[in-house]
């Protein structure tokens, strides 16, 4: 299943917004399967395996720094979703990595009954 995850850059280093785990530059991981070896299909949530999400999931992870980077992955094996925000899975690919204009546009195509675009990317007129 392909969805979306976000890394944080950190000079040519990708890391983990939450377990702060590295995953190396672009070319170590790009087109490489993880698997994790010890998945944890419990209610834990923050618990052993990969984290991603749908579009509207991105929110739990503000993408306002320009740090944060969007991934499409491949999700597959074992699962447990949490809710529309939080997905674990056993295995990931990372795919490619979004333009946060594609990002936007997508965001802004949502049929939602909520301004979730401004919730993403919050605008501050001072």
């Amino acid at each position: 299943m392909k969805l979306y995850k976000i890394l944080i850059k950190k000079e040519d280093k990708y890391y983990s917004p939450f377990q702060d785990y590295c995953y190396g530059t672009l070319k170590e991981f790009i087109g490489k399967k993880f698997i994790c070896k010890n998945f944890d299909d419990s209610e834990k949530e923050c618990s052993n395996g990969f984290y991603a999400t749908d579009l509207i999931g991105l929110i739990y992870t503000n993408l306002s720094s320009a740090d944060k980077v969007v991934f499409e992955v491949e999700m597959s094996g074992k699962n447990i979703k949490f809710s529309e925000y939080k997905w674990r899975w056993e295995n990931q690919k990372f795919i490619r990595t979004v333009p946060i204009e594609k990002v936007k546009e997508k965001i802004k195509s949502l049929k939602l009954d909520w301004n979730y675009y401004e919730m993403l990317f919050p605008y501050n007129p001072l």
